[in-house]
């Protein structure tokens, strides 16, 4: 019972990881999704063009005519005549209705965007065809490109703050230190899911919590360029295939500590895999690193909130590949100090980080 509760453990806690991912990808790739995805009409109803909802104008307006026709039969005029008061009636006056004449300007609801108005025989809007988030957007749609963000420097610490939190969880997370602290709480089987998982949540609530920053450093979201468009649509596909094969192969069971709780339900030692890996990890150490940075900055529409966040996982990579790497020395000794110098760690075909 206790190896089945681990298991179950760790595939939650592997769903949440591939949850996380996926809310990432949508979360850097959103500004390259078709608009007509991301937006459909809706026909609605216009409201009556009115300048008094309340009917308070027209109330007054009442008490005030039924004074006048008292006092207009006190004096009766001729027929033809003019007013009592020798007025004549002023041209475009609203009418006694309180409603505004035809041309004002009818305030949208919240939100609503008109693109079109059908009018009806009297020229006045019967209906309004406004746009709406579909479905689509409303599942991966996140703030990181979005325009409605408060100050910038404000936005700026928030993200900031968040950014740092994530960091700091998964350095934590990956120090062998810290897992032995936490030994007579969690048993080693689920360790790795669990630095998993909270890891996962982390990113989370970063993504959910995101303050946006509205200056465009490059692209236009209405009018993007075709040249620029689909280069950052295939760079963010290679990226996002990287992260996908990575996560399949035996390292990336590994990595989300599937691997641990499998052998731990079969009754198994755990050992971990070999450095023989798949193609990737004979190109590159750290092949979902490198699909990280293709998909946080291949972006047709980059804003500054974007960038932060581009620049900010760029800084952080070093440091993760550093403290995930001094665990692999000790686990792997000098095998893995042979595959650290034959192998470059990011970039394929180069000396950084290792490689000929």
């Amino acid at each position: 019972m206790l190896r089945f509760a681990a298991l179950i453990y760790g595939l939650a806690a592997a769903i949440v990881a591939t949850a996380a991912m996926l809310y990432l990808l949508g979360f850097a790739g959103y500004s390259m999704i078709p608009r007509d995805w991301l937006e459909k009409e809706v026909v609605q109803e216009a409201p009556p063009l009115t300048s008094d909802p309340d009917g308070k104008e027209a109330a007054d307006e009442a008490v005030r005519e039924e004074k006048t026709d008292e006092e207009a039969a006190k004096v009766q005029p001729a027929e033809g005549s003019a007013p009592v008061d020798g007025s004549a009636p002023v041209e475009g006056s609203a009418p006694a209705d309180g409603s505004a004449p035809p041309d004002e300007d009818v305030p949208l609801e919240p939100g609503a965007q008109v693109i079109e108005e059908a009018p009806d025989a009297s020229g006045q809007p019967t209906e309004r065809i406004r746009t709406e988030p579909t479905l689509l957007a409303r599942l991966i749609y996140t703030p990181v490109d979005d325009h409605g963000g408060g100050e910038a420097d404000r936005a700026t610490m928030i993200d900031l703050a968040l950014i740092f939190g994530v960091c700091l969880i998964h350095v934590l997370m990956s120090r062998n230190g810290v897992k032995k602290l936490w030994t007579w709480a969690i048993p080693a089987p689920i360790q790795r899911s669990t630095c998993v998982l909270l890891t996962s949540v982390a990113a989370g609530g970063l993504f959910c919590q995101w303050r946006p920053i509205q200056e465009t450093i490059w692209g236009d979201p209405l009018a993007p360029d075709a040249g620029l468009l689909l280069g950052t649509r295939i760079a963010f596909g290679v990226g996002a295939a990287l992260i996908l094969l990575a996560g399949l192969s035996r390292h990336g069971f590994n990595t989300l500590g599937l691997r641990h709780v499998f052998c731990f339900f079969k009754g198994r030692q755990y050992t971990p895999p070999g450095l023989d890996g798949p193609i990737l990890y004979r190109l590159v150490r750290n092949p979902m690193w490198l699909g990280l940075l293709l998909v946080v900055w291949a972006s047709p529409w980059m804003t500054l909130g974007h960038a932060l966040f581009a620049v900010a996982l760029t800084v952080y990579m070093p440091v993760a590949i550093f403290w995930k790497e001094r665990n692999l020395i000790a686990q792997y000794g000098q095998d893995f100090r042979d595959y650290q110098r034959r192998t470059p760690a990011i970039i394929p075909l180069t000396r950084w980080g290792g490689g000929k």
